[in-house]
């Protein structure tokens, strides 16, 4: 996972990016991070020495939230990391992976099978369904603010991933505001010191393979669920602030008006080869073990309550989602 961080008006967390980039927004972009992590040292969530006590996991093994600041040993330009193994050689099960790693061990899971990557290993458990086991998170801050980035990154799931599950869900991607040093980079439950925020998140079900996007609003007390108001003009009904979205008419239909507003020309079906369509698209017809191209724009409202914000994601370079936070839909083109 990767993730990117900030202060307010925009921080940031990706996930499960094997290389990334992260641009500032707008006509004069410029490159704020990039990683491909061939120059890493070998490096896991689970090293004795990020075991210090302060934020076990279940009572054992590194600390579940390590931090540079805390004087935590995270990869190179790196800030913090979450990890929540639910088996792992740092407790007790030396069969098993670190929840994340960076080694050389693992080129033939890098791209071109050569360097190196970032692999989560996000394992399934028996554990209370509250919790996000394995979820893995590599995170840089953006202390400066931002209000509008772009982010690149690529993703691959392993031959053996299991698309089901009891919740067939995962965390991979997200962009995050942070209330700054000494507050909660990883909040849960009441605990929330981050937002406004984007999740985007693995899913499949009986309708096959699902496009996930949560967005969180601020403040987090009273309008964490983005309720005050919903997003208008979506794909499909935003509920409880996510979207559970399909790679069929979904992506085809933008605003949700039913009228076709999106073309769909390099998002192939692995095993047809042609565009991506017809209803249920399986996890092994859209996934695969294919190398995806993952990028998203945000630009957050010029003010609270005005409502010109902008998200826009393309997978393998097609628009899957373009939500413009104006009533009427318009605003600023993008390939």
């Amino acid at each position: 996972m990767l993730s990117l961080s900030g202060t307010k008006p925009i921080r940031k967390t990706c996930a499960m990016a094997l290389a990334c980039s992260l641009l500032s927004g707008g006509v004069s972009a410029e490159i704020l991070f990039e990683e491909s992590f061939d120059d890493q040292s070998d490096w896991t969530s689970g090293l004795p020495i990020n075991n210090t006590g302060a934020f076990p996991v279940n009572g054992e093994g590194p600390d579940r939230v390590q931090c540079v600041e805390s004087g935590h040993v995270l990869p190179e330009g790196w800030d913090c990391a979450r990890q929540d193994p639910s088996w792992a050689p740092s407790v007790g099960d030396p069969d098993r992976h670190e929840n994340l790693e960076i080694l050389d061990g693992n080129a033939s899971k890098a791209r071109g099978s050569s360097g190196k990557s970032l692999v989560i290993w996000r394992d399934s458990t028996t554990g209370p369904k509250y919790r996000w086991n394995s979820d893995g998170i590599l995170s840089k801050k953006l202390l400066d603010g931002h209000q509008e980035l772009y982010v690149r990154f690529w993703i691959k799931f392993s031959k053996d991933w299991t698309p089901l599950g009891d919740s067939g869900q995962t965390k991979l991607f997200r962009i995050t505001s942070w209330d700054g040093p000494g507050t909660n980079l990883y909040g849960f439950g009441g605990n929330r010191d981050n937002a406004p925020a984007i999740f985007w998140q693995y899913k499949t079900d009986n309708y096959g393979a699902r496009n996930v996007l949560g967005f969180r609003g601020d403040p987090q007390e009273t309008n964490y669920k983005m309720k005050k108001p919903s997003l208008p003009n979506t794909p499909r009904a935003f509920t409880s602030g996510s979207m559970s979205l399909n790679f069929d008419d979904n992506i085809r239909d933008l605003d949700g008006d039913g009228n076709i507003d999106n073309s769909i020309d390099t998002l192939v079906d692995l095993k047809s080869e042609a565009p991506v369509s017809g209803g249920i698209v399986p996890h092994e017809n859209f996934w695969g073990t294919k190398w995806h191209k993952v990028e998203f724009y945000v630009k957050m409202n010029s003010a609270p309550g005005k409502l010109d914000g902008v998200m826009v994601q393309w997978i393998d370079n097609d628009i899957v989602l373009k939500q413009y936070g104006t009533l009427d839909g318009n605003g600023e083109s993008w390939r």
